[in-house]
């Protein structure tokens, strides 16, 4: 990202359950809270802590989740592909990330 300070872009690698808690505990009040803070998530990993729509809801933190929504741990999806091993346990099925959202009264948009 040439156009941006290279301190106002984070990328958070590793354990996914970690992401979001760290987002939200750092990110979005780590000093941004005049602009929005955009995190980029999978959907088996937001799934892991949908709770925490509702925590950025009540803190009222600017950020904005844009979830790749492709059904499946996508990670471990292409890893048993790769080694020939049934993806049963990789894929979930697709999830109503704005439904969610909505229903805790946050904005929620598929696009």
């Amino acid at each position: 990202m040439p156009s941006r300070p290279q301190e106002t872009f984070l990328t958070i690698r590793g354990v996914r359950r970690d992401r979001q808690r760290h987002l939200v505990r750092h990110g979005g009040r780590g000093g941004a809270s005049d602009r929005t803070v955009v995190l980029f998530d999978g959907d088996g990993s937001l799934m892991m802590h949908v709770q925490e729509l509702e925590t950025i809801k009540r803190h009222r933190l600017n950020i904005l989740i844009v979830v790749m929504n492709d059904g499946a741990y996508g990670s471990e999806l292409h890893k048993l592909r790769s080694e020939g091993m049934p993806e049963d346990g990789s894929v979930f099925g697709y999830c109503d990330f704005a439904g969610i959202a909505r229903r805790i009264r946050a904005p929620g948009k598929d696009l």
